[in-house]
This record gives C-alpha cells, structure tokens and sequence, in this order.
C-alpha cells in the first residue's frame, strides 16, 4: 500500500493498479448552475481521478449531454443548466471515471474525417488504421487495379465506409458476424 501526492490511498496487486474512487460531488455546484463552473468541476474531478486529458474529457462529455459544440461551453459560459442536465453530466462523468472509453459513451469516433457510430460491440477505431486507408489509396493510385474490396469483421464498418468514399469506382464489400 502506498500513498499518492494527492494523499489518496492507492493500492498494487501484480500489475494492476486500483485508484479509491472519490464520490462524485453531485449537486456541489454553485446556486448559478452555470456552464463554466460545471466544466471546471468536472475537469477537476476527473483530474482528481486521473483521466487522461480531464479538460477534453470534460468538453466532450458535456457536450453530448447539451447537444452543443465546444466552442458553445465557452461562448454560452454563463448559461444555467437545469438539474436534468446536471444529472445526466455526473452520470457519464460516473462511466468515464469506471474507465468506460469516451467513445462508447458519446456514441461515436472520428475517422478519416467521418464520424462512425461505435458502441460495446465494436473496436474504436483507431488512428493508425488510417495508415491502412492511405496505403490502399497510394496502390490504387499506382496500379489502378482495385475494383473489388472485401472488408471482414468490419465492425464499425470505417474502413469499408472510407475505402467507397475514396475509390468510388471500386465495389466495396463488408461482412461481420
């Protein structure tokens, strides 16, 4: 057992490690509600939780509650939110901390300038499968043979969806189970 900078009791067992999970300070908002002052709450207390990037954890969380863009948490700073909100913003503040990925929870991911719809039952797409992409994109430029692109276990179905939008011509086939 031994103790973190932030006087939180952190426990080892082999590799994993195990962080005492604060309680979640509901309702300690100011009386204002204001949208500020709930983002800077919520960053401090998935800092306090060790997320990585708590700020743009924070942003993204919140705006898929709101419904807004990131650019609207700070235009629209002094905006009240109703304890609806407030609620639903500490329920997925809640499954992030549980280290639910950020993707699963808003219901989406960026890909190749597309936003694909994943959840539980697929594998976020990463970045370095955009590495794919451009590879199948640069041989099709220097042989102009694909025509026929089968994409299995697709999943989210981003390689297959980008490879069509990039090489119209070609015939694009995905399959999952």
């Amino acid at each position: 057992r031994l103790r973190g900078n932030d006087d939180k009791t952190i426990f080892f067992k082999g590799l994993l490690t195990f962080h005492i999970i604060m309680a979640i300070p509901v309702k300690k908002i100011s009386a204002h509600n204001a949208l500020l002052e709930v983002l800077k709450q919520v960053t401090d207390y998935l800092k306090q939780q060790y997320i990585e990037d708590p700020k743009l954890n924070a942003e993204l969380l919140m705006c898929h509650v709101l419904e807004c863009s990131r650019a609207n948490l700070y235009t629209d700073y002094d905006r009240r939110l109703i304890d609806d909100e407030i609620d639903s913003i500490w329920a997925i503040v809640k499954r992030r901390v549980l280290r639910e990925p950020l993707q699963y929870i808003t219901g989406t991911q960026g890909f190749w300038s597309l936003d694909f719809k994943v959840n539980r039952h697929v594998l976020i797409p990463r970045p370095e499968t955009e590495i794919l992409i451009d590879e199948i994109i640069k041989l099709n430029t220097q042989y102009s043979t694909l025509n026929t692109i089968l994409d299995l276990c697709t999943g989210s179905g981003c390689i297959a969806v980008t490879l069509a939008k990039e090489l119209p011509d070609a015939f694009v086939y995905a399959a999952d189970i």
